[in-house]
This record gives structure tokens, sequence and C-alpha cells, in this order.
């Protein structure tokens, strides 16, 4: 079965896949990170809001400031 919708709006079309969990999101249910090693290499990443704010999914939301 494809899948061209968001699984967390369900009303989104389909933009990136969670690297968090794998979930499909769309453009409005995403996070977009860079991901990289070194001064050289970085790439785009993308997380679903959930696996966005957690630290085990997403090292780098240890760089930011805690949500309001």
């Amino acid at each position: 079965m494809i899948v061209k919708h968001c699984k967390l709006c369900t009303t989104g079309n389909l933009f990136a896949s969670c690297k968090g969990c794998g979930i499909p999101v769309c453009k409005n249910c995403c996070r977009m990170e860079l991901d990289g090693f070194g001064c050289v290499s970085a790439w785009p990443v993308y997380y679903c809001l959930n696996c966005a704010a957690k630290r085990f999914s997403n090292p780098d939301v240890l760089l930011r400031p805690p949500p309001k």
C-alpha cells in the first residue's frame, strides 16, 4: 500500500519520511534539521513533530532552547 497523505494530520500531501520513526509527513507536520559530520558534509533530514522534540530521535534538540 502506497501512502500519499500525512500520517499525523491525514490531510497534507506526503513530503518526506521522518528520520526518527519513518512515518510519512507533510510540510506542515515536519521539521528540517541538518545532519552530517565535519565542516564540509551536511544534508537535510526531516523529523515528524514528535521526533523533532525527542533527544533520542533528534540529537540537535539539545542545541535549542526549550519551547515556551
